[in-house]
């Protein structure tokens, strides 16, 4: 029987249900959009071409670090390699990979769990008329069998509430040979590490110093 919330018998600890932790997902996702201005709003209409460039600029400066080589995320996505191909993307958010592939002459189908990243991709598409297939889909029910010949999902996976499920649903997805590339994040990565000490964990210690000296 599928219960939608288990209670420990040990604590009064409550753990939702994979069914509920999904819900939650795309309730979450859909009001925390990846646009990049949680502190620093993008003063631009929602939606607009000055939006979208904003928000990139911001996501490829966030990526800085590990994804790009001559092009935004080209040491990770194999532009080269995709044009005339079937491209399955994870998660498209506010729609960046997909534009970038679809450019790359991909024949990309863009699929998110929130319906407000779905209508996101699809202005930003028509916006710079281009081409996709961009569904509102869970892809922990997602039914493809050797229909793609990549699979792309950026920092996704790792979020659903059974992220075993989604593996084996977008391996059976994979044409035979043809390849799965994700990012999820790890903390304990030397990449990660570095970043976090160049741009968190320096900033934490002089603001810790500031405040010792206020108050000594």
């Amino acid at each position: 029987m599928d219960t939608t919330l288990q209670t420990k018998a040990s604590s009064d600890e409550v753990v939702a249900s994979a069914t509920d932790a999904q819900a939650g997902n795309k309730s979450w996702w859909t009001q925390n959009t990846m646009s990049y201005d949680w502190k620093d709003k993008v003063a631009r209409a929602e939606f607009s071409r000055e939006w979208f460039d904003e928000i990139d600029a911001r996501f490829i400066d966030a990526a800085r670090h590990f994804a790009h080589d001559e092009r935004p995320f080209g040491k990770i996505i194999p532009f080269d390699q995709i044009a005339g191909k079937k491209v399955l993307e994870i998660g498209c958010g506010m729609g960046l990979h997909t534009e970038l592939m679809a450019r790359a002459g991909a024949q990309v189908t863009a699929l998110d769990i929130s319906p407000k990243s779905v209508a996101a991709t699809r202005a930003r598409l028509a916006l710079k008329g281009l081409a996709a297939d961009v569904r509102e889909v869970d892809a922990e029910t997602l039914d493809a069998q050797n229909e793609y010949d990549l699979i792309w999902s950026w920092g996704v996976i790792h979020h659903s509430s059974r992220t075993g499920r989604v593996l084996r649903n977008l391996y059976n997805a994979l044409k035979p040979g043809a390849e799965l590339r994700f990012m999820v994040y790890s903390l304990d990565g030397a990449e990660a590490y570095a970043v976090m000490m160049s741009q968190y964990m320096f900033g934490f210690w002089q603001i810790g110093r500031a405040s010792c000296r206020e108050r000594g």
